[in-house]
């Protein structure tokens, strides 16, 4: 076993956990941003056959249809990230209060977990 000050030994069980918790929340982060960023193409390429294809008859459909469906990813992803960022400055700003004041907790008397907060951060 390392001591705890020690350069390059591993953090603790709890340490983990929250790095872990952050890991996941910039993950879906970074996803998210992805499915905008892909809605946003669609757009474009439905522009572009519109544009450029006009002469066949199928281009405005096409073009259509991409468009829309880029318009909603970028919309939907865009409405689920702003949703989520606000979760998680709420789930946040309870554990710097939990943090900050050791004796906040739940009815129970126990300190609330950010497993139960963020969705889809499974439990142990």
């Amino acid at each position: 076993m390392s001591d705890e000050g020690e350069e390059g030994s591993l953090p603790d069980k709890g340490e983990r956990d929250v790095l872990a918790e952050e890991r996941t929340v910039l993950a879906k982060s970074r996803t998210m941003h992805a499915f905008i960023r892909t809605g946003l193409a669609f757009i474009g390429v439905g522009f572009a056959v519109v544009k450029f294809l006009y002469v066949r008859y199928w281009s405005v459909g096409v073009g259509g249809a991409l468009i829309a469906v880029g318009a909603f990813m970028a919309g939907y992803y865009t409405w689920k990230s702003w949703h989520y960022s606000r979760m998680t400055e709420e789930v946040e700003e309870e554990v710097r209060e939990v943090a900050e004041n050791e004796s906040v907790t739940d009815e129970n008397g126990e300190v609330p977990s950010l497993r139960e907060k963020v969705p889809g951060v499974e439990g142990d």
